[in-house]
């Protein structure tokens, strides 16, 4: 049978982690996919006096996607609207309004602009390395329950798969099988970072739903 685990936000403390009954006489579980919000994991980073426009000089802080990156640039008031900024596939497309703008280092850096200077009613466009730019290197799937999961570094854990992004099919197609039959089964995501492989819990901080479905046999 197919058990789907779709919750709100604010359901789950504005994390992608919950409980969930299962059927009596389950026999295990295997992950078929998830469904998060685009920026359950992290993105960018903070970035300090990242924009200077008619004197206001504004910094960043780190944003969970690319989307939410976008649209905080596109907030920056001094006082009216100081970017346009449009994403076109992988062409970040930058305009400037009534006002001159001056770009950090960092910021230029971070996107590859050409120069960190743009002048009034003025626009740059740039070719973005997506997938080299997302610090994300995979999502994980955690069952709490009498389960053995994947053997990771001499010893089982409560991971039963692993998808690429904060949606999609998983990466595997693995059944688990319980040791002892639960009631109640605990469902939390994570996502591991590409530079470290530090863990952290994914963020499902909006009251949009989130979900992970799975199958369960029985």
């Amino acid at each position: 049978m197919i058990l789907k685990v779709s919750k709100s936000g604010a359901d789950t403390g504005f994390m992608c982690r919950t409980t969930v009954p299962v059927p009596f006489g389950s026999l295990g579980v295997q992950l078929l996919s998830i469904d998060l919000p685009s920026n359950a994991g992290t993105y960018s980073p903070a970035f300090s006096g990242a924009v200077t426009a008619n004197g206001n000089v504004v910094a960043i802080p780190a944003q969970g996607s690319l989307e939410d990156l976008i649209d905080y640039l596109n907030g920056i008031d001094a006082p009216n609207r100081a970017l346009f900024v449009y994403l076109h596939d992988n062409e970040l497309e930058i305009c400037s309004g009534p006002y001159a703008v001056v770009f950090s280092g960092d910021l230029v850096a971070y996107f590859g602009l050409p120069s960190a200077n743009l002048a009034a009613n003025d626009c740059t466009n740039v070719t973005l390395h997506r997938e080299k730019m997302n610090p994300v290197a995979e999502y994980i799937v955690d069952v709490t329950a009498p389960i053995d999961g994947v053997f990771h570094d001499g010893a089982f854990t409560e991971t039963i798969g692993f998808v690429k992004g904060p949606k999609g099919l998983s990466s595997d197609s693995h059944f688990f099988r319980f040791t002892n039959t639960p009631a109640i089964i605990r469902v939390a995501v994570y996502y591991r970072m590409k530079a470290n492989g530090a863990l952290f819990i994914a963020s499902c901080d909006t009251a949009d739903r989130w979900s992970v479905t799975l199958r369960i046999a029985n």
